[in-house]
């Protein structure tokens, strides 16, 4: 799995914890979720590639860790972070994709990952802005995604602007 915000230990103790708890239930879920992504990943690439892989490179437990990572760096005003705006729109992407996959299938998805959504999601929020000001700045790197669900997520700017 590649995190594409690094972090000096690339920690995700929220994710972590909630993956730890799975039941098997759960997992075995959480597995049936993932083997059609990999479906979906398999079929954009070439036979010889295809067979090779055994994991989808957008499993749930990784994007939820991308989230995790992002969330992590906005809320600790980036201390120990180098995000560059390619990651932090990566990161929107991936928690759009979350919408697709976690919450519109909520009711099917274990609820500790309802959960860790959500507290992720106000973590973020309570973190950045809707402020014009903030939001212009990074606008022409969200104008091409503003359609994609979650609305709230893409007229928002950290409070603290890294870039």
């Amino acid at each position: 799995m590649s995190q594409r915000i690094t972090t000096p230990s690339s920690n995700t103790p929220r994710t972590d914890g909630v993956f730890d708890s799975l039941t098997k239930l759960e997992r075995d879920l959480i597995s049936k979720i993932d083997n059609r992504r990999l479906a979906i990943e398999k079929e954009q690439k070439s036979p010889e590639i295809a067979a090779k892989m055994t994991h989808p490179v957008h499993s749930v437990g990784s994007m939820l860790r991308e989230w995790e990572l992002l969330v992590r760096a906005v809320s600790s005003g980036w201390a120990s972070h180098q995000v560059t705006i390619d990651d932090y729109l990566f990161a929107l992407d991936v928690r759009a994709n979350i919408e697709d996959r976690v919450v519109a299938t909520s009711l099917n998805m274990p609820p500790s990952i309802v959960r860790l959504v959500h507290e992720l999601d106000q973590l973020f929020l309570s973190h950045t802005t809707t402020d014009p000001e903030k939001v212009e700045r990074i606008d022409p790197w969200l104008r091409p995604v503003r359609d994609r669900l979650p609305d709230w997520l893409w007229d928002r700017a950290p409070v603290l602007l890294p870039w």
